[in-house]
């Protein structure tokens, strides 16, 4: 069961965003839980996020008390900016930040429903009936960039002159970059898997539903695991990845990645992930399955010929092996029986 007793009570949650704040009923307006904090929108958790939360996770462990995470849902960008706004890099309604929140070391994740209404509070009433109503802080953690509050008013300084407790991080960089959710989904549009994965600090993956194909993909023995992916997340350009894919039950396989539309039978319409696991023979439909992006292989093609098509098929599953085949990623255990799509 999850509760949404430590959020404001004048930040309205719908049944969804309540399971999504997570976080335990531990304290009370009159009787503020003493904790350490970080706040962001995380809207990608790539290194310079874990960087900041691995700061405020020390300090956490040294002062022995939990550590708070407060982040955004929607992107803020998503809600003023739509026109501008390129893609999210997680699943908002899967919970996915909050995992990974926890993952990276996170407590207590308290997730604020983002609107235009919320974006109009003040910086001093955001401080006061959101951070400060509740909790008790023995730091704050925020990154040097951080906004908050109407037209982006509230600044760090302005966190660190109402809680003194406040600490400033400079922003990591990379080749003399700041690592910038921006900078990631530019690499993911031109498919430059890998500088993408570098910044993020982990494989990108995207989780859906396999659905039943159309079958031509088993008829040609390359059964292929099929999912659409929700219409907010980036995609990389169409084409062919190597990656890996995750079952159900944790089992990760090698996989041949296709994205897009396929250019040899012209039927299909709407984006899509199909995805061939290596070594696998599983029946998977319904269940949920990660994919996870490594390389970029190829752009996508049209065959003039079946046998073309197969040969082709047979090269890139070759490359997936030599180019992942021993990469700790992958799991031991292996799921048996049933049938792909």
């Amino acid at each position: 069961m999850c509760s949404n007793q430590n959020v404001p009570s004048d930040v309205q949650l719908t049944p969804q965003e309540s399971c999504h704040a997570g976080v335990t009923p531990e304290s009370s307006s009159t009787n503020r839980q003493k904790v350490v904090g970080v706040i962001g929108t995380f809207d990608g958790l790539h290194k310079g996020h874990t960087y900041l939360i691995q700061q405020a996770r020390n300090a956490a462990k040294q002062a022995n008390l939990p550590l708070v995470a407060f982040t955004f849902s929607p992107s803020p960008k998503e809600v003023l900016a739509p026109q501008t706004f390129k893609g999210a890099l997680l699943d908002e309604q899967t919970g996915e930040k909050e995992q990974l929140l926890k993952v990276v070391g996170v407590d207590e994740v308290i997730v604020l429903p983002f609107n235009k209404t919320f974006a109009e509070r003040t910086p001093a009433d955001f401080i006061e009936n959101v951070l400060l109503k509740n909790f008790a802080f023995e730091k704050l953690f925020v990154g040097e960039n951080f906004t908050f509050g109407a037209h982006g008013q509230g600044t760090p300084m302005t966190l660190k002159a109402a809680i003194p407790s406040t600490e400033i991080v400079d922003l990591l960089t990379m080749q003399g970059k700041p690592v910038s959710s921006t900078s990631i989904r530019e690499a993911l549009l031109k498919g430059d898997i890998l500088t993408a994965n570098a910044l993020l600090g982990r494989p990108y993956e995207i989780l859906g539903i396999v659905e039943r194909g159309n079958g031509r993909g088993a008829k040609l023995n390359f059964p292929t695991a099929n999912i659409a992916p929700s219409a907010k997340r980036v995609l990389p350009p169409a084409g062919v990845y190597a990656g890996y894919a995750q079952t159900e039950n944790g089992g990760r396989y090698l996989a041949a990645i296709n994205v897009g539309t396929s250019p040899t039978f012209k039927d299909e319409v709407k984006p899509y992930i199909e995805a061939h696991l290596l070594d696998f023979d599983g029946n998977i439909y319904g269940q949920p399955l990660t994919v996870y992006f490594e390389k970029r292989l190829r752009e996508e093609k049209t065959f003039s010929s079946v046998e073309e098509l197969m040969d082709t098929v047979q090269s890139n599953i070759k490359e997936v092996r030599e180019l992942l085949g021993e990469s700790p990623f992958l799991a031991s255990t292996h799921t048996k029986g049933g049938e792909k799509s």
